[in-house]
């Protein structure tokens, strides 16, 4: 299960006769050289499947001594792999949440697949559209858009909005929602932060709705957690918290609510964790992943369950994470009412994760 980067260094070296600076590939991949070490970590608890030895050498680095050729089509997966189905969900919600055109490039890169694997998947979407009577369209040297009537386009929008939560949150009371204010609740969280052009990767969109879903209903039950004001007035000064002002005063109009102040403070928490950043923040969320996977490995072993090629896991896990690691940098506690049923109900599972 390499990522792009990982696969990409190992075809490097493989293509190298010699050792390779650690340095040389940092600099190579435009990543630290702790990020390089734990790559080559996961490379080397995959050489069997790769067919592959790494010697490392303290002070020329590290060279890869191939026992065959390696086989780009091993069985060793990409960090996240989309079935066909989830493939065309997530074009169809790209589409109709895209101000502008998509080309069939930016959809392979966000799918991790081939640019011929989406043209086939828009094929399946243009037959699912086809069902509401709109139309996928191509605008030369632009992308695909989506056309039709406004009716038409609301009805489809809501009801893969609907289909997507009741198949990916199915666990957190996502059912006392209608597809309508489902629908809603996702574009009012797209439409504010691509009008302030703040930039998330597609879990953090997601683990942001979920958060919101939880959030309306400890709105509606005045369930509050308290912050303390130092904590809130240093998070109030991020261009994070304008964003998830806004939301939630978009959520209160919706659904006749009031949330409490430190519910800004929780989706500010959300957006900081999720951004999309060139420079540090991706750096962070690569690690981030990159742990996740391995802790994920380390527990499916404890536990005998293969849960390695879950990419919904790794994805929630690393959402979860994020959120969790600005609200220790920001000294945010609060108890979960959750935690001794969860320590009761499922003991292996905790003593695997502390282990």
């Amino acid at each position: 299960m390499l990522s792009k980067r990982q696969r990409n260094i190992l075809s490097y070296l493989s293509a190298e006769k010699d050792f390779v600076m650690i340095s040389e590939l940092a600099s190579l991949f435009q990543v630290t050289e702790r990020t390089i070490q734990y790559d080559l970590e996961f490379i080397e608890s995959f050489k069997n499947d790769l067919n592959v030895d790494v010697d490392r050498n303290k002070s020329l680095g590290v060279k890869l001594s191939q026992k065959e050729n390696y086989n780009e089509n091993s069985n060793v997966e990409l960090d996240i792999h989309y079935s066909k189905n989830e493939r065309k969900e997530q074009i169809i919600l790209s589409l109709f949440e895209s101000s502008s055109p998509i080309s069939s490039q930016s959809l392979a890169d966000l799918l991790n697949v081939s640019r011929r694997t989406v043209v086939d998947d828009l094929k399946s979407v243009q037959l699912w559209l086809e069902e509401y009577a709109l139309i996928l369209e191509y605008k030369k040297n632009k992308g695909f858009v989506i056309e039709g009537n406004e009716k038409n386009l609301r009805e489809a929008y809501a009801n893969v909005v609907n289909e997507y939560f009741r198949k990916s949150t199915a666990q957190i009371g996502i059912e006392i929602f209608s597809k309508d204010e489902l629908e809603k609740i996702r574009r009012a969280v797209i439409t504010t932060i691509s009008e302030q052009d703040f930039q998330l990767v597609q879990v953090g969109i997601d683990g942001l709705i979920y958060h919101i879903i939880i959030a309306i209903h400890r709105a509606k039950k005045k369930f509050v957690f308290e912050i303390p004001d130092e904590e809130y007035e240093r998070l109030s000064n991020t261009d994070a918290f304008n964003i998830a002002i806004q939301i939630t005063t978009e959520l209160e109009k919706l659904f006749d609510i009031e949330f409490p102040k430190s519910e800004a403070a929780f989706i500010t928490l959300h957006l900081l964790g999720a951004r999309v950043n060139k420079f540090h923040q991706e750096e962070t969320q690569q690690n981030l992943s990159h742990l996740s996977s391995l802790f994920i490995q380390k527990v499916s072993a404890q536990i005998g369950i293969p849960l390695i090629h879950d990419h919904k896991l790794l994805t929630g896990l690393v959402t979860h994470l994020q959120p969790a690691i600005h609200r220790m940098t920001f000294n945010m506690e609060h108890s979960n009412p959750l935690k001794n049923e969860i320590l009761k109900e499922y003991q292996d599972l905790v003593q695997a994760i502390k282990k």
